[in-house]
């Protein structure tokens, strides 16, 4: 019994760490084209088939651009306007200095597409924004932030990879602690 305790260490150990790395890849995925918030226009090719999000990202701890502009994207051959989808549980990822924000999500084909601002912003953006200005009247300043467009990842592998830790660190401590009390 004591040696099967002893077992779940070293398992807790492999389960936690392979967790944490799937955690830390998921997040390193890097933006196919990155546009300055600055910038009203620009164009990007996509080579894959697939679902893709448009990330805001910028300095951490200052005030964000969002419900002061809106987006849209559009196929540069066809010229036909691609649908984003408005991200309701947006994901966020935070480093020491900088942070980024799912805002839309979009379908494509393979194509060059056109990204550009327009004056059209979101209801809930523009609503956060009204507040976050009735504390904060200094503007925004565009030239810290920029827009990332990303392969999507799928939340169920990191529910996934959460999942792992706690249960690696479960298993550690079992491990530890279970076989001084018997």
């Amino acid at each position: 019994m004591l040696d099967l305790l002893f077992i779940l260490v070293p398992i807790g150990l492999v389960i936690a760490f392979i967790s944490i790395k799937s955690i830390i890849n998921f997040m390193k995925i890097e933006p196919i084209y990155e546009m300055p918030a600055s910038q009203s226009e620009g164009t990007f090719l996509i080579k894959n088939e697939g679902v893709y999000e448009i990330w805001l990202s910028g300095k951490k701890y200052k005030k964000t651009p969002l419900g002061q502009f809106g987006l849209r994207l559009e196929n540069m051959y066809t010229r036909q306007d691609v649908e984003l989808s408005r991200s309701i549980m947006r994901t966020s990822v935070s480093g020491f200095n900088t942070a980024r924000v799912s805002i839309y999500s979009f379908r494509a084909e393979v194509g060059t597409y056109i990204l550009s601002m327009t004056d059209e912003a979101d209801f809930m953006d523009r609503l956060g924004a009204k507040f976050i200005n009735s504390i904060s009247r200094s503007p925004v300043d565009y030239s810290q932030f920029s827009f990332q467009v990303r392969k999507h990842v799928s939340l169920f592998p990191l529910v996934l990879c959460i999942f792992g830790i706690v249960l690696g660190i479960h298993a550690i401590l079992v491990g530890l602690i279970l076989p001084m009390v018997l």
